[in-house]
């Protein structure tokens, strides 16, 4: 791979050092260079603008989340709203009950019945008991000496509390 890089702002050929390099998995390296050098993409960052719906008007790029999104080009890609409408919205879906789904998922399983949760618990239990048991019969061949050296110094731990 060459060690420059033509930047047609700049009109010259530069060292890929003064390249901002992005995450891209469709290339062998596993990053892309960006257009042009840092100097002038820090320039074009900043001209570039977004129309914010609840706004009504553009606003600059650095008014606007990142969002993670493989579907674009870098792999991110500017949220709909501004930060401002995002954070409104946001308080407005909570105020309104919005539970995030990891956090509903939680919330079952605490306000589960106790009993089903038990029974559930005893089934699992008696589905994987061979298989533990046959676990845990290969580790204890496998680490007879290990097993032997801590029951010794459990029995040595015992006989001290004993005495004292």
């Amino acid at each position: 791979m060459s060690d420059t890089k033509y930047c047609p702002d700049c009109g010259e050929e530069r060292p890929i050092s003064e390249f901002y390099r992005y995450p891209d998995k469709r290339y062998k390296s596993g990053y892309r260079l960006s257009d042009c050098c840092k100097k002038h993409q820090d320039e074009r960052d900043a001209q570039r603008t977004k129309y914010c719906p609840d706004c009504g008007f553009e606003r600059p790029a650095s008014d606007f989340y990142e969002v993670a999104d493989s579907r674009y080009k870098g792999g991110v890609r500017l949220s709909d709203y501004c930060k401002k409408h995002m954070n409104e919205r946001q308080k407005a879906r909570i105020a309104a009950g919005y539970v995030a789904p990891s956090r509903q998922n939680r919330d079952y399983k605490t306000e589960e019945d106790p009993e089903k949760r038990r029974a559930r618990h005893r089934r699992y239990y008696q589905r994987k008991k061979e298989e533990r048991q046959k676990k845990s019969r290969e580790w204890e061949e496998e680490n007879k000496e290990r097993r032997r050296e801590y029951k010794r110094q459990w029995r040595l731990k015992k006989k001290q509390d004993e005495e004292s």
